[in-house]
């Protein structure tokens, strides 16, 4: 049981990591414009999660990049 909380962190973690990535590199800080570019194709990429992890990961990665790009300049 447990290690399914393990699998379930690593694939979020990886969703925010390609997410952050994809908008620090495309300079998109707002959770509007991250989620038009990259919510199907990451709902397409792990499909047996459900839809609000994929919402989640998107608001949790425009904040970081948000954050990382304000620094940035």
């Amino acid at each position: 049981m447990f290690r399914v909380f393990i699998e379930l962190e690593g694939m979020y973690r990886n969703m925010v990591e390609q997410l952050v990535l994809y908008a620090v590199r495309n300079n998109i800080g707002s959770i509007t414009k991250l989620k038009a570019h990259k919510y199907r194709e990451m709902r397409n990429l792990y499909p047996h999660l459900p839809s609000h992890y994929v919402y989640t990961a998107c608001q949790d990665a425009s904040t970081r990049a948000k954050s990382f790009l304000r620094l940035r300049s």
